[in-house]
């Protein structure tokens, strides 16, 4: 059977909560949106109140123990520079559940082959790959 892929989403590196609160509104049921900038999480508590919608905003990385809790995010997005995926693609990778997805933004277009080489080694899947201006999106899947 398919993963329902809005099931548990875990936004890595949040920000100003703009991807998790996206999330929320095409459906995730269970969202996780952490960073390790303190700022970041009180802006994403507080856009998340300003938008109407609750999701769980914790500081850290990525956040292995919550993922135990649930047995593995459906979804994981991170919008981080290359320079930082590098250092976290094995805890991104054991985070996702398989058959998940994990949606890779933030980067630059001459970076993107390096860092779904650096996913494939770590267990997943290229899905596809778009780009804007210098930009570049990458989604990969957890192999079942």
């Amino acid at each position: 059977t398919p993963v329902d892929l809005l099931r548990n989403v875990h936004d890595v590196g949040t920000g100003t909560g703009i991807l998790a609160i996206a999330a929320m509104r095409l459906g995730a049921k269970n969202l996780l949106a952490s960073d390790i900038d303190e700022d970041a999480v009180l802006a994403t508590i507080e856009n998340a109140q300003i938008n109407k919608v609750s999701f769980t905003t914790l500081k850290g990385s990525v956040l292995k123990d919550h993922e135990m809790a649930c047995g593995g995010f459906t979804t994981v997005i991170a919008n981080i520079l290359a320079v930082v995926l590098r250092k976290i693609m094995p805890d991104l990778s054991k985070v996702t559940k398989p058959g998940g997805r994990l949606i890779l933004s933030g980067l630059l277009n001459e970076e993107e082959q390096e860092i779904i080489d650096l996913a494939v080694e770590q267990g997943l899947s290229f899905v596809e790959s778009s780009q804007q201006s210098d930009w570049s999106c990458v989604v990969m899947e957890k192999k079942k």
